[in-house]
């Protein structure tokens, strides 16, 4: 790999919203219009994102997922328009599908929740309990706003009259800082932005009028940029690029680190510290390790291959820039106490003082390279 793995484009969109109970009859046809003309502006808007930064993502295609709780209401309603428009649907449930498909209000809600398991790329059943629903409601809010980069939320804009309910799950997503695209189920009250990354102190408020934005073109090109770029302080950009430009290194030159570790008795030293190769190795270990012991008895069943490819690659890396690190210190510090014991023993050699000198010269200039080559290849980053 001449480089760490890039990143797929992956753009998350999750929802909550009010019951079917709740919403005018007369209302579901224009929110069903309203969500499809947002998700078809976040989607234009990440796609005009990757043409302009196609070289920071891989040369796969676009992936846009849609995450629901799929109750009867906004969360069917968004669920049916996004299949529609060719986006993965992953459903959160907040305990087993039988009992929640029961909890669901009437025969065509129930329908519609088959329809959209069947169609659903992946589903997320909580361990809730169906005799205390409110805390299963609570679970499923939180697991929904974990699982999204932006929130789509069929609110009425009133604060949260009960624990599981939409406005809760809205103040939550604005405190952890996720992106609110309010819905008002008024529609005389314009849509809008609520996103606390829009305030310079970053205010976790829902009422902060700093944090909130019209729902337009601008505003969600802002919104998408910030998600899936990085930082745009020029240092942040410099590091991210020389990060890009590195090369996992197959030899280690420094092996002071390891030779120190010997003299001590920690660990013998061998092939093991000149070659890369035995971290990789180690790096495979850890991950087989983990998925036994962990995410195949807890049948995690989450793709996980990219995430061990990208922690591989920088893994190998820092390991590699950590004993160059560690190996540099340890050379000026065996170097400048033998150029100490050179300078002693001209007192007891008093004829080879000259000798004594040109190598205490030589060792002092070794040790200023080294420390140049260490600041200027920033080691200790």
């Amino acid at each position: 790999m001449t480089g760490p793995p890039k990143l797929p484009f992956v753009l998350s969109v999750g929802i909550t919203g009010h019951r079917a109970e709740s919403l005018p009859p007369d209302s579901i046809e224009p929110l069903r219009q309203k969500i499809r003309g947002v998700l078809l502006l976040i989607a234009d808007a990440g796609s005009t994102l990757l043409s302009l930064e196609a070289e920071c993502f891989a040369a796969s295609p676009p992936r846009m997922r849609f995450v629901s709780p799929v109750a009867d209401g906004a969360d069917q309603i968004a669920a049916e328009v996004a299949l529609d428009l060719g986006w993965e649907l992953q459903v959160v449930l907040p305990f087993a599908r039988p009992e929640y498909r029961a909890s669901l209000s009437g025969e065509a809600a129930r329908e519609r929740f088959d329809a959209l398991l069947e169609r659903a790329t992946c589903v997320l059943e909580l361990p809730g309990q169906s005799d205390n629903q409110v805390d299963a409601y609570v679970m499923t809010g939180r697991a929904t706003v974990a699982h999204c980069d932006l929130l789509i939320a069929v609110w009425d804009g009133l604060p949260p009259r009960g624990r599981g309910g939409t406005g809760e799950v809205v103040q939550l997503a604005i405190t952890r800082g996720t992106a609110v695209i309010h819905l008002p189920t008024d529609p005389s009250t314009l849509p809008r932005l609520l996103w606390s990354a829009f305030d310079p102190a970053v205010l976790t408020l829902a009422d902060e009028p700093s944090a909130e934005r019209p729902l337009d073109r601008a505003g969600m090109d802002a919104v998408v940029r910030g998600l899936l770029m990085p930082p745009p302080d020029e240092q942040e950009q410099e590091f991210l690029k020389r990060f890009t430009r590195e090369r996992l290194r197959h030899i280690r030159a420094r092996i002071e680190y390891p030779l120190l570790l010997a003299a001590a008795g920690v660990k013998r030293f061998g092939a093991k510290d000149f070659a890369n190769k035995h971290a990789e190795a180690q790096i495979r270990e850890e991950w087989r390790s983990y998925r036994q012991g962990c995410a195949e008895p807890l049948q995690i069943s989450a793709p996980m291959d990219l995430l061990e490819q990208a922690y591989r690659w920088a893994d190998r890396l820092a390991t590699h820039f950590a004993q160059t690190y560690r190996s540099g210190h340890i050379f000026n510090f065996v170097l400048g106490g033998f150029a100490v014991c050179l300078g002693l023993s001209a007192f007891m050699a008093p004829h080879l003082k000259f000798e004594f000198a040109a190598l205490e010269l030589v060792i002092t200039f070794a040790i200023i390279l080294n420390a140049s080559v260490g600041s200027r290849n920033e080691w200790h980053r």
